[in-house]
Order: C-alpha cells, then structure tokens, then sequence
C-alpha cells in the first residue's frame, strides 16, 4: 500500500515545486512594480492661501509664478525634497481656517498659532511677522500701551489676531475698531484707503507687508507709530487628516535641509528678508 501510494503521488509533487516558482515569480514582480510605482507616486496636497506678499503672492485667485513669495517658495522647495504635489486655492482668511479645520483643504499657509490652536503645526515657522502700527504723517500717535488706542480709531483686519492687543479688539469698549473682511490684498487695501480718508486714524499689520505693498503701489508715504511682538508663522495641516502629523515631520525635516545646504540663504536673500534663525 505504501509503495503504491508513493507511486500514484509522486508525479504530483514533482509538478508542485515548478508551478510554485512559477507563480512566486510573478507575485515578486508584482511586488516590485507596485513598490516602484509607490516610491514614485506624490501626495496631493490641497493649500489654502491668501496674498501678503513678500510671503505670499497671488495673481487673479493664483499664486503668481515668477515670484510666488518666501513661504511659497520655502513650500515648493520642501514638496520637491518630499514627492509633494501643491495645488493652491486662493480664499479669505477665516475660510481658509475653516475649511482646513474640517479637512477641505489639507494645509494653509501661513498661519499663527494663536489664530487656530487647534490645527496641527510643524515645529519649525515658514514666516516670522512683526505687527506695527502705520498711520499718516501728519499724525502723532504712537504706541507704548493699550490705553494709548483709546484715543483712536483703529483699524484691523476680522478674524485675524495680532497678539497683545488681541483682548482689547475682542472687548471694544471704546467702540474704536473698524474690521475690513475679505481676501487678504482686499483686506489691506481697505485700510490703507480708510486711512486716507481719515476714517481711521492707524491700521496694526505686518511690517514686511504693508511696506512691500506701498512700495508697490507707489502709495502716500505711512509713519510706523510703534511695534508690538514678533510672532512666527506656521503651515498649518488639518487635524482631521491621518497624514498631517507625517507632513509636519517631513516638513521640518526638509526645512533643516534646505538651510543646511544654502538653498534657503538664496530664497531669504531673493526677497530681502533675514533669516529669524540667527
């Protein structure tokens, strides 16, 4: 019975090593295919933004290509060091807050903390701001404390946070704030507009901002009637997503990388700005 047994089962289990390799094979190839494809593949990310160049530049609802603006560029740099795909959409700054909140976008840029401690944040600042306050020349306004604002019309721009004066904007007992809405360059436009028309007597923004914007624009001659802090800015991921934590750390790891090996000297010297690392 045994030996009739081997005989009947031999031939079987010969075939069975050529079939295995056979199909072995091909499953490895398969393998290895798909591994390339996955190296090669990019991550889409969705990026809301808005316009304050030097940072950020837009042209008609896209960031516009020949000088996009420092963090756009910082962005750009770390996608390529990342297999990041960008894809930017242009939308006011309280949107872009709440649609990144909800994951309608994946990021935006750029962002304080203060504005949405909820969103998730990598360790190193795509841009560092200094909020003053600007108003016409022939005024003698200047800044040394909050009281100092109850004798002036503010201006400021809705929902976005400016650090100390931030609790004396939200409580307005003096009824002396003016916010404008909009998309960011619409935003500062107003104020500086506002201002002219004396509607208000001084606007609080980012230094690098509004001087970048009236050198452009060949406006009227501003006065900086003092400074508040100096606040870094993020790229913000959303919370809801399961690859924002990893983004953030790849992130910070690129950004190391392009400081280590120049490529941001040449970004920061390009726009004027000073590294906020030294």
């Amino acid at each position: 019975m045994k030996s009739r047994y081997l005989m009947h089962y031999s031939p079987t289990f010969k075939a069975a090593p050529r079939y295995f390799y056979a199909k072995l094979w091909l499953l490895l190839t398969l393998v290895s295919q798909f591994s390339t494809l996955s190296a090669n593949e990019q991550k889409h990310i969705l990026v809301g933004t808005g316009d304050g160049p030097p940072f950020i530049r837009t042209e008609n609802g896209s960031i516009y290509k020949e000088a996009p603006g420092l963090s756009i560029e910082i962005l750009q740099s770390i996608a390529k060091h990342n297999s990041w795909k960008l894809e930017f959409v242009e939308m006011p700054f309280a949107r872009q807050i709440v649609a990144t909140r909800l994951g309608e976008v994946d990021a935006m840029v750029a962002v304080f903390k203060m504005d949405a401690p909820d969103l998730l944040y990598p360790l190193t600042p795509i841009a560092v701001a200094e909020h003053c306050f600007f108003t016409r020349e022939d005024t003698d306004f200047w800044f040394t404390s909050l009281q100092d604002l109850d004798a002036i019309k503010l201006g400021v721009i809705n929902d976005y946070n400016y650090g100390l004066i931030d609790d004396y904007v939200a409580e307005n007992k003096q009824d002396n704030i003016l916010k404008v809405s909009g998309q960011d360059k619409d935003s500062l436009t107003k104020l500086l507009a506002l201002l002219h028309m004396r509607r208000i007597d001084a606007f609080i923004e980012a230094k690098s901002v509004v001087e970048h914007v009236t050198n452009s624009l060949n406006t009227e001659t501003l006065r900086i009637a003092g400074c508040t802090t100096i606040s870094p800015a993020y790229i913000a991921f959303s919370p809801v997503s399961e690859e924002s934590e990893q983004l953030a750390h790849e992130f910070d790891s690129a950004i190391e990388q392009l400081r280590t090996q120049g490529e941001l000297k040449q970004l920061f010297q390009k726009y004027g700005i000073t590294d906020w690392h030294k």
